[in-house]
């Protein structure tokens, strides 16, 4: 069966689809992968796997530009004709499946990997705004199965008649390797806690960054560490002057992006995302949970998947600095407690969340 994979950049297939491709391809599939070329599109390649470049601006709203970008979508998806085609990131999800539609592909998968800035901040929630959002998804996703990454996200598309129930999907996450992400003990010396995203506004680095200064001020020892890389294409992207000022000040470290993450959240005591982005299922939290760390992560759809309170983890009111700084401090002077959260949350990742299961899920939806 010929399947194709569209979406906005190479990372989003390399970091969130990587096992799912390997599988389908390993199961005798003819897969086609599309996507601008980036830093993560030799990864791909590497794999052996069949990637076509395709370059669709994420935040571009020039009319004639997305009539053409639509026009090429045609054209590839003409090409290709693929009996099944994945749908990634808000653009790629429309467009891609409108031309599906109009070419008749047998079927259509999309994923709505949580709702994103559109959805986050003030100036998002104008009624109207969220309505007009809708009104494109109700348009585009009409007769394509749905897949959505917390039930939060499906619950309003299906209450707001974005689609109907048979379209919609509850698979929460994208999988993680837990034979990579294992648990080991804590490491000896000054703690570190970290916070692993793309460095953007909404993901909660500024909040993070005056927790550390409060922590500081209260004299708790710790190392407050960023992980990840300035998303420049985003319009709330942090640029790196901000960052370095951080540094500067000696508030927290910056570490970039990094391909061990397995071994950032081993030298971690505790990981955090105190974000007000309208997530899926947050990787990075999953991830950390199944190398046995306790994570903090905001009270918002997709942190609550994985963030079970007092269990695993805290969950703080979003965009509360006082909430975060208090659960970093009451975790890093409660060993035992972080310990047994470690544990609980390993635990979830196992039953929940490890990619042979998510990857399964979705082969499922897709009829595979």
């Amino acid at each position: 069966m010929k399947i194709l994979f569209f979406a906005n950049t190479s990372w989003n297939l390399y970091n969130f689809r990587f096992h799912l491709i390997e599988t389908l391809v390993s199961d005798g599939h003819d897969v086609h992968l599309l996507s601008p070329q980036d830093e993560f599109t030799h990864f791909l390649t590497d794999a052996g796997f069949q990637w076509q470049t395709f370059q669709i601006s994420r935040k571009g709203m020039n009319l004639l530009e997305e009539i053409k970008t639509l026009r090429e979508v045609k054209e590839v998806y003409s090409q290709i004709r693929p009996d099944i085609v994945f749908n990634f990131t808000p653009k790629c999800v429309l467009y891609g499946s409108i031309i599906a539609r109009i070419l008749k592909i047998p079927k259509i998968v999309n994923t709505i990997s949580g709702l994103g800035y559109l959805f986050s901040g003030p100036k998002m929630r104008l009624p109207v705004v969220r309505e007009i959002i809708r009104t494109f998804y109700r348009f585009s996703l009409f007769g394509s199965q749905v897949i959505f990454q917390n039930p939060e996200d499906m619950k309003e598309f299906l209450d707001r008649r974005v689609i109907r129930k048979a379209q919609a999907f509850l698979v929460r996450g994208s999988g993680v390797d837990i034979n990579r992400f294992v648990p080991t003990p804590e490491r000896e010396g000054v703690p570190i806690v970290v916070l692993p995203s793309r460095l953007i506004k909404e993901k909660g680095a500024f909040e993070f960054v005056q927790a550390a200064r409060l922590l500081k001020g209260r004299n708790v020892t710790a190392r407050f560490v960023l992980v990840g890389q300035i998303d420049y294409e985003n319009p709330s992207a942090i640029s790196e002057k901000q960052i370095n000022s951080w540094v500067e000040e000696g508030v927290v470290e910056w570490w970039g992006w990094r391909s061990d993450m397995d071994n950032v959240y081993q030298l971690s005591r505790i990981v955090c995302l105190p974000t007000y982005y309208r997530e899926g299922t947050p990787k990075t939290l999953i991830e950390a949970a199944a190398c046995g760390r306790a994570i903090i992560a905001s009270n918002i759809p997709g942190c609550r998947e994985i963030v079970r309170n007092n269990q695993n983890g805290i969950l703080i009111e979003s965009g509360n600095i006082k909430q975060l700084a208090d659960a970093i401090q009451r975790l890093l002077g409660d060993k035992e407690l972080r310990i047994q959260m470690g544990l609980t949350g390993r635990q979830f990742v196992e039953n929940e969340f490890h990619n042979l299961l998510i990857t399964s899920e979705i082969m499922q939806v897709a009829g595979l």
